[in-house]
């Protein structure tokens, strides 16, 4: 699953703008009735990320933040979410 956040920002919208963006209620409850010990956890994690643009873009700046300090940027949602782990 590769679900890129480049195609959902509106290319107007400064960076620091979406910094304070709150996380959708519902994605968040979906999150917290996960179970890290369930097959496919991260796949499920990295789509309903995926449908919150602001939670989205908090993982990227997370896994590309100077203390993970990847060799090449982290673009995709699903890969961040693998990186950071659970």
């Amino acid at each position: 699953m590769n679900v890129s956040l480049l195609p959902l920002l509106p290319h107007s919208m400064p960076p620091s703008a979406t910094r304070d963006l709150p996380v959708l209620p519902t994605v968040l409850s979906k999150l917290l009735a996960l179970s890290p010990n369930q097959s496919g956890y991260f796949d499920r994690v990295a789509k309903i990320a995926a449908l919150d643009p602001p939670l989205s873009i908090k993982l990227l700046r997370a896994v590309n933040s100077g203390a993970s300090s990847p060799r090449t940027p982290v673009v995709d949602i699903a890969s961040a979410v693998a990186r950071l782990g659970p």
